[in-house]
């Protein structure tokens, strides 16, 4: 179910508006900031130097006022106790935790670790506290709470290409059509695809044409069989048959990413025509 605006999700716990957890002033899942681990003064020039430069970890502030439902203590108890499994530790797990909030009408993700929360008691009996709350989101990006999808698409076709006999030949040449995405990624970082191919299909080729002129191209040497999907994770690069991963030994060229901006064109190609063959892509749009 979606959230409203105003709310975010740790878990399973929705917070914010219509519920016992109320925000006040101060979450904040904006702030960014960059690491220069690498640098210091130049030893003989003015000013200093950098290296590489990363962003940092993301801390976010989630202060909350947590309600009793009959604002006595009791009640207040039972929603600490659902506040406090929310942003219970994960121990050995090595999952991240889904922080999700509505902005301006759009859901969005960051993914992290809770981390802290502590409760001003002043005025617990009237079963209400200042929850002090923290979100960590190890990755910095956020990401969309959806997918999009573009395709399917079959393989081009070729259309034209008649030799008309007038008393001087005139040829009208063929072309390509079909067989094509266009792509604009409208967020501000790189992303990743999940492209899936489906079969009848043998040696399908993957042609990605940047905006900048750069081109990507990836061959997977195999043949598919009517059913038969192949799901490249261009993020993992990695290629699943049939949801068994497939040795990276039959690919040749180089996993395509998307980069922010656009348009860009995925080109679908193959070492054999088949009508049914079928090619999609869905891809998560990200912002710093």
């Amino acid at each position: 179910m979606p959230l409203l605006e105003g709310q975010a999700k740790v878990r399973d716990l929705v917070l914010g508006p219509g519920t016992p957890y109320n925000f006040l002033n101060g979450f904040n899942p904006w702030d960014r900031e960059v690491r220069a681990d690498q640098g210091g003064p130049r030893p003989w020039a003015h000013g200093s130097w950098s290296g590489a430069e990363w962003m940092n970890e993301v801390i976010i502030p989630m202060p909350l006022e947590v309600l009793g439902a009959d604002y006595d203590k009791a009640s207040w108890l039972q929603a600490r106790h659902a506040l406090q499994a929310a942003f219970a530790p994960i121990g050995d797990d090595t999952e991240e935790i889904e922080l999700r909030f509505m902005f301006g009408g759009e859901e969005f993700v960051m993914y992290g670790r809770p981390r802290v929360v502590q409760h001003d008691m002043t005025l617990i009996r009237s079963g209400v506290t200042v929850a002090n709350c923290v979100f960590v989101a190890l990755n910095p990006l956020i990401f969309a709470s959806e997918a999009t999808t573009l395709g399917p698409i079959n393989l081009p076709t070729m259309v034209g290409g008649l030799t008309v006999p007038f008393t001087v030949p005139f040829t009208i040449d063929s072309v390509l059509t079909g067989g094509s995405l266009s792509i604009t990624n409208e967020g501000t970082a790189e992303t990743y695809m999940i492209i899936t191919i489906t079969g009848p299909v043998e040696e399908p080729r993957i042609v990605m044409k940047l905006a900048d002129g750069t081109i990507q191209t990836l061959e997977i040497n195999t043949k598919l069989l009517t059913g038969q999907a192949l799901v490249i994770n261009t993020a993992t690069r990695t290629v699943m048959l049939n949801g068994t991963i497939s040795q990276l030994g039959n690919t040749s060229g180089e996993f395509p990413t998307l980069p922010a901006g656009g348009p860009h064109e995925m080109l679908f190609r193959a070492g054999e025509y088949n009508a049914s063959a079928e090619l999609s892509v869905s891809y998560t749009k990200v912002w710093w």
